[in-house]
This record gives C-alpha cells, structure tokens and sequence, in this order.
C-alpha cells in the first residue's frame, strides 16, 4: 500500500475543480470508499479524478464519497458531458458525467482494468520527456537566430551570415523563423554587395509569404534601385499596390519601376497617387516626379518640382519679364512686370490683394521672404503679404510696410483682427525691404531687413494661399519672393 499511495500522490495536477455534496459532513476517521466499480480501497493517499484526459481535479480521501449511477454533485466544469476517471492500482473507473447549471451527474461507469494509475505515470513521463526534447530544440533555434542577429547588428555580417545558414539548414524550424531567418540573410548579403545571394535568398521569402505587401514592396525597390529584372519588380510592386492600395510607399516604387521601363505616362500616374497620399513633403519623391515630368516633355513644372526637391516650394524673380502672379489691368489695379520685378498699382480708394495657392506641408519649418518697396501714393497704410490665408479670407498672418517708414504685424482668425504688432517706427527704408518670416516648431519669427522685430507662438489650422498687398491708390513693387523648407 505505501508504493501506492506514493505514485498516486505524485501524479500530476493540471487544474482545479472544487467537488462538494449537499449534507456531506466529513468523517472523523477514514473509512472504505468505493469508487463507482466494483473494487475497493482505502488509506490516506490522495485520489487523482482525470476530466477529459486534459484536465485534473486532486481529491482528498475524506471528501470522496460512494460515487454511484445518478450523484450529483457541484463543480465549476463546464456544461456538456464529460469524462472522469478515477484510477488506482485495481484499474480505472470510467464515469460518463454531464454537466447542467454547474451540478454533475454521473450517467454511465465502465471499468478499465488495464489502466492502472502505474500506466498513467508512464504516459505522463514520456510526455513529459518529448515536450522537454521539444522545448529544448527550439530554444536552440531561437537562440541561433538571435545570435545572427546580435552579429547583424554588430555589423560583423559574414558572422551573421553563418549563424542564419546554421538555422536554415536544420529541418522543420517553423514558417516564422524560416521567413526572417531568410529576411535578414538577405540583408547580410546586401552589405557585402553579393547581389546574386539576395535575389535567391530573398526569392525564397516571396515563396514563404507572397502576400506580404512590404516585402514585395521592399525587394522590387532593391531590383529597380540596381536596373535588375525590371519585369521581376514590376509584377512585385503592382501585386504590392492591390494588397495595399492607396499607400505612398508602394505607389512610389511602382512609378519608378514604370519609368525605369519607359512607362512614362503610367509612370507620372502612379507618382501622383504616391504625391496625393503624403509624398509631397518628400524629397525623394520630388525628385523623381521632376525626373517623370521631363520625361513626358512638361519641362517647366518639371524644373519647378526639382527646386521643390531641393526645399523650394515656391519662388520668383520675375526674370525673363514672366510672373506666376496675374498680370494685367482693370478698373481696380494695373499688374505688370517691369525692369525684373513686379509691380502692383491700385486705382480706387480700396485695399487690393492678388494670390497664389500655394501646395506645402505646413507642419514642416518654413520660411517666406520677400522684398517690398514703397514707390508712391497713400503712405499711411500698409503693403506688403499675408501667408497661411484661408479661401474666405478669415485666417491668415500679415505682415505690412508702410510708405511713412513704419511696420506692423497681424493675426486674423475666424475673422476677428487682432495686432501682434502695432505700427513701430524704425528698420524700414527707402526702396526695398526684406521681409521674412519663419516658422520652427511652435514658433513664428519676423524679420525686418534681417532683423528680428517679433516672435508668437504658431497656430495651425490656416490655409494654403499667399497674398500680395496694397492700400489704396498706390503704387508698391515685390521681388525675389521665396517659400522654402527648413529642415
């Protein structure tokens, strides 16, 4: 009985389920307990009650009672119907048990002579052993991948070459560390220009997952990068493009790979989705829709988009007499270019504007500049730009010259003024002025002839238009105006 009540003792316990019986008072001493079957036993060990072979409740002796054809009982079992088995070393006892509102009921016992609890610990080691084999195996593979990662990272990439190459040589490693075991053997490969290596290994990651969009996206940018099986990159990033449509990443790819196959119309296509989807601030892109754009003929806003590249977002000289402003006359005001710089003649008693919409990435730092010059007429009012201007004209800075040699600086929004600066004398001049304005972070700053005159702290939510200013019956000139990035 002593080796008995050890192996019992020792099986395992997987869960927890509480059993109590109604009226059932614990006894004062042990007594014989059966155990739905025929067989009896007593002692002080512990009963192992086994759910469905999954889970286990351990029971002591002196909660036990007569287990028979229609107990009931309470437990936190699941509702259906359910296994139990009680074993000792007679045999075990299978109990068909069916669980309602959390009472068991016991509805059929079939004995199982050959299933001792000496058989269940058997099972329960060679279980036990193969999971620990298992367990071992893969902490050995994990370990393998993050040693070639850790060398990766080292940059030491022929090291990391080996550790990945060790990995992808055992059997069975599973999808997960196959894919990036692969993923970052690439890479390694990459760093030491062995091209022919990454198109295979990363060949290999297209059959392991090719419905990964980032990746189709990724190596059809590595192939057009270096002009290599150009048709290989287009069917990547189209297929990248339908798994993940309307993505600057993928649409920007895939009008390169267009251009670079002499799809030029196509190619402008897909760059503009790729501008329309967040690429506008980007140089990258810039640059190679102004690359696109040549290619189709549309050499000026090709021209244009290249300084866009290079942190321009808009400028003009009005050399060659041209203005990207309108230029002309009416019963209003006189536009006009003259001697390379342009000239804006009001003809009423009213304040005149003309504007530009200008396309830029506003969260971005900025900088506007220009120069102004007061030639005649009212010199008690102010000329110069406004920036950040709604469609309504509702929201917008301003910032103003006057012909008295005096500036001021402005707010408006949601149509209310309000001065940031009042009219301070001093700083202006004959002739042109310089007038920049910059924007860096959260920070607004006005500069006079290269002196800062004002700081406030930037509000977004403004529009997109510049605009020209000019009193009433005068005559002002603008020149060199610029709009850049600054960072």
């Amino acid at each position: 009985m002593r080796s008995l009540i050890f192996v019992l003792f020792f099986l395992p316990i997987i869960g927890f389920a509480q059993i109590t019986k109604p009226g059932y008072r614990t006894p004062s001493k042990p007594k014989p307990v059966r155990v739905a079957g025929p067989k009896k036993f007593q002692g002080k060990s512990k009963i192992i009650v086994v759910i469905d072979a999954d889970a286990t409740l351990e029971v002591d002796y002196e909660k036990v009672w007569d287990f028979k054809k229609g107990d009931t009982w309470k437990s936190d079992i699941s509702a259906g119907e359910h296994v139990i088995r009680l074993h000792n070393q007679y045999g075990s006892w299978q109990n068909t048990v069916e669980t309602k509102s959390g009472q068991q009921k016991i509805v059929k016992t079939k004995l199982q002579p050959t299933v001792t609890a000496y058989h269940l610990a058997r099972e329960k080691e060679e279980r036990e052993r193969q999971e620990v084999l298992e367990k071992r195996r893969q902490d050995y593979l994990n370990n393998l991948f993050n040693s070639g990662l850790s060398y990766f990272q080292d940059k030491s990439y022929s090291n990391a070459i080996t550790k990945f190459n060790v990995l992808l040589s055992e059997s069975a490693i599973g999808d997960s560390l196959e894919y990036w075991g692969h993923y970052y053997l690439g890479y390694c490969h990459d760093e030491l220009g062995n091209d022919d290596s990454v198109y295979d290994v990363w060949s290999t990651c297209i059959e392991l997952r090719p419905n990964d969009a980032g990746f189709l996206n990724n190596f059809a940018w590595w192939l057009v990068e270096r002009e290599r099986n150009l048709s290989h990159a287009n069917e990547m990033a189209a297929k990248s493009n339908r798994l993940r449509p309307d993505n600057m990443y993928t649409e920007d790819t895939y009008a390169w790979v267009l251009y670079k196959l002499g799809k030029y119309y196509e190619a402008k296509i897909w760059m503009e989705k790729a501008l329309e989807h967040g690429g506008k601030s980007n140089k990258g892109y810039l640059e190679r829709y102004s690359q696109i754009l040549a290619a189709n003929g549309e050499t000026l806003l090709a021209n244009e988009y290249m300084k866009k590249s290079q942190g321009q977002i808009f400028s003009d000289d009005f050399s060659g007499g041209k203005s990207s402003f309108w230029t002309g006359s009416n019963d209003y005001n006189v536009t006009k270019v003259t001697n390379g710089v342009f000239q804006f003649k009001t003809l009423k008693d009213q304040d005149r504007i003309i504007w530009k919409e200008i396309d830029m990435d506003f969260s971005r730092n900025y900088q506007v500049s220009m120069d102004v010059a007061y030639v005649s007429g009212t010199d008690s009012r102010g000329n110069g730009f406004s920036f950040q201007v709604d469609e309504d004209g509702n929201r917008l800075f301003t910032f103003n010259i006057s012909g008295n040699k005096q500036y001021t600086i402005g707010q408006k929004k949601n149509g209310n003024w309000s001065n940031l600066k009042s009219w301070t004398k001093g700083l202006v001049k004959s002739g042109f002025n310089n007038m920049t304005v910059q924007k860096k972070g959260n920070v607004l700053k006005f500069f006079l002839n290269g002196t800062l005159v004002h700081t406030d702290y930037y509000q977004a939510g403004f529009g997109n238009r510049l605009w020209l200013e000019v009193t009433r019956k005068c005559t002002v000139q603008f020149d060199n105006i610029l709009i850049e990035y600054l960072d």
